[in-house]
């Protein structure tokens, strides 16, 4: 049977400081690591991110609790895709000069890389690289349009 454990990433209240924004829309489920079976850990739901529980949560995961809390992939992927990129869409949009657009893609991917390098590299998380080239794509030609 094949480990659920790469499925699963470690998160920190700087991670959820960055979620938790005013305004912010994103949702996830929190997880807890048990060790019941040796020979296969479980994940059990903690917590979904929500308005109601974020100051709860906030306050375990800053805690000097020795409990770790994790995110699921595709909740990771969803967070990279929804608020970090999705951001910077929204920075060019809202007239943000794209030099500074770029500078901000830069940091997205050097995280977005270092999830991939580090967490056994999951080619789902490669490829949210993909929308942020779009964004870089668009940044340039904001600065360098294309001839008519």
């Amino acid at each position: 049977m094949e480990s659920l454990v790469h499925y699963y990433r470690k998160i920190n209240g700087a991670f959820l400081n960055k979620a938790w924004r005013e305004g912010g829309t994103i949702g996830f489920d929190i997880y807890c690591k048990t060790e019941q079976d040796l020979s296969q850990p479980k994940f059990l739901i903690f917590a979904h991110y929500e308005p109601a529980n974020r100051d709860r949560i906030r306050a375990l995961v800053n805690s000097e609790s020795t409990q770790d809390f994790y995110i699921h992939e595709t909740d990771l992927i969803k967070y990279y895709k929804e608020f970090l990129i999705g951001d910077l869409s929204k920075d060019l949009e809202n007239g943000m000069p794209p030099e500074e657009v770029l500078e901000k893609a830069y940091h997205v991917t050097k995280q977005i890389l270092k999830e991939y390098f580090e967490n056994i590299g999951s080619s789902q998380i490669l490829r949210t690289i993909k929308d942020v080239t779009q964004v870089m794509r668009d940044c340039l030609l904001v600065c360098y349009p294309l001839p008519e």
